[in-house]
């Protein structure tokens, strides 16, 4: 999937399916996100409309609503992948590895972050060794 930016108000929704941790109906959406949002209750479907051609979510199922039945989605990437390609989108190849050392400069808790970024790399490591040796 190419890299499809979100609207703000779009990242809203997505904030709420990710935080739900399930698919959720239109009208939960709308719930959730309460009176706090930017965005009017007509927006609702054209928002869910763009993020489904975006193909960030997916209609889940297909459950018991008030009068009828009702569509739920999904999100198809986590807000990791997302963070991921919105930077590798706006940077070129080579200041990504520059980016992860600034963010480690500027953790605080530094000594954990480069153990969980050894352990990622390891991963990684042993994923592609394995994948070279079922090639042979």
């Amino acid at each position: 999937m190419g890299f499809k930016p979100l609207t703000k108000n779009e990242r809203h929704m997505m904030d709420i399916l990710w935080e739900a941790g399930r698919s959720l109906k239109a009208i939960e959406i709308l719930e959730l996100a309460g009176e706090n949002r930017d965005w009017k209750d007509k927006s609702l479907y054209p928002m869910i409309n763009s993020l489904l051609d975006k193909g960030y979510i997916e209609k889940a199922d297909y459950v018991p609503a008030t009068r009828s039945k009702a569509h739920t989605f999904r999100p198809t990437i986590t807000p990791n992948d997302y963070s991921v390609m919105m930077v590798k989108n706006q940077t070129d190849r080579k200041s990504i590895g520059y980016i992860g050392v600034s963010l480690v400069k500027d953790s605080e808790k530094t000594e954990k972050l480069i153990d969980e970024l050894k352990a990622i790399i390891d991963e990684y490591e042993q994923k592609s060794d394995e994948e070279s040796n079922n090639d042979k």
